[in-house]
């Protein structure tokens, strides 16, 4: 039996999310980097993967290019060659 226009559509409504208190409806972490020597560290770079629902090479390989710069994935955190502050990441993820 085929349901309803309307039945359907109160399906749909019920996957929607609620809007959070700030008015967006998703968010991601912030940037949490380090600066050791010549290098910066993303520390949380796999939760970041994770609520973008990235593939981790994907979202490493978008941020080498637009920092133009080489690094590579070490565990749960990314590792830059260059100093970057954590203001520099948050417009490349949103």
């Amino acid at each position: 039996m085929v349901e309803s226009y309307e039945t359907l559509l109160n399906k749909a409504y019920e996957e929607v999310t609620e809007p959070s208190e700030d008015g967006e409806r998703w968010s991601y972490p912030e940037p949490k980097s380090i600066i050791e020597g010549k290098t910066t560290i993303l520390e949380n770079f796999s939760d970041i993967v994770s609520a973008l629902r990235r593939d981790s090479d994907h979202l490493m390989k978008y941020l080498l290019g637009e920092l133009g710069t080489a690094g590579k994935i070490d565990g749960s955190r990314a590792i830059f060659n260059g100093k970057f502050e954590d203001s520099l990441f948050s417009p490349m993820i949103r």
